[in-house]
C-alpha cells in the first residue's frame, strides 16, 4: 500500500499535539490524537498513534496515561 503524504511527519505531529496538552487537567484521547491529525491532512489508524506515543516515551518524552471515561487520555508531565 502506498504511503499517504506527510505519513513520515506524523510523529512530530504528534509531539506537537501533545506540547498543548500538558498537565494531567488537560489530557487529549487517542480519538482527539486522530482528529487533530486529520485537521492537518494525515491519515492514521489508533495503532499507529499507540505506537508513535510509545516511540516518543522511548526518545524521553515523559507521556502519561489517565482515563477519561472509557478511554484513555494522554499528556506531557511537566
Amino acid at each position: 500500500m502506498a504511503k499517504k503524504r506527510n505519513q513520515k511527519l506524523r510523529i512530530l505531529y504528534v509531539r506537537d499535539i501533545l506540547s498543548e496538552h500538558i498537565g494531567r487537567e488537560r489530557p487529549i484521547t487517542t480519538d482527539g490524537l486522530l482528529c487533530r491529525l486529520a485537521e492537518k491532512g494525515i491519515v492514521a489508524e489508533r495503532r499507529s498513534v499507540c505506537d508513535d506515543l510509545r516511540a516518543l516515551e522511548t526518545y524521553g518524552l515523559c507521556i502519561r496515561t489517565v482515563r477519561c471515561g472509557r478511554r484513555n487520555g494522554y499528556y506531557l508531565a511537566p
